[in-house]
């Protein structure tokens, strides 16, 4: 039988991403980043907790589902990483929007409503001005 060793393809070169979700607690008003798990009834982040940087344990945070989004892989202008679910803002938008996952293309997309959007390559200098969750009056029309 034939194999053939993958590993010693020095040509193949995987693009490694962080994969990460966010979601508010249930019983606070803090957001907790880490691990995505459901069992049916609730909804958890698993967070590592650290002590000067070194990661002790991961613990399980009961977060709402409505307001869990995952991490887009991409940073605003500031540096600060952008979550489904933020609302952004740049010269380049007519009004601010909000970054949702789009299931037909696979893929992060700015959606400007009425099947319009943005994608993050198209767009530099955005900044992330809130969220969905707890900033609802930025998306709202004047």
């Amino acid at each position: 039988m034939n194999t053939m060793d993958i590993t010693k393809n020095t040509d193949v070169k995987m693009e490694t991403r962080e994969i990460k979700f966010r979601g508010k607690s249930c019983l606070t008003v803090k957001w907790f980043y880490g691990f995505f798990a459901t069992d049916y009834e609730y909804s958890y982040i698993y967070a590592y907790n650290s002590i000067f940087g070194k990661p002790l344990a991961l613990n399980p945070y009961h977060v709402d589902p409505k307001t869990v989004g995952q991490f887009t892989s991409w940073k605003d202008k500031n540096g600060k990483e952008i979550y489904e679910g933020d609302i952004v803002d740049t010269i380049v938008l007519p009004t601010p929007c909000v970054v949702k996952w789009d299931m037909e293309c696979a893929k992060f997309i700015i959606d400007l409503g009425a099947g319009d959007y943005y994608e993050f390559i198209d767009i530099d200098e955005i900044e992330v001005i809130g969220n969905r969750f707890e900033n609802p009056e930025l998306l709202e029309e004047e």
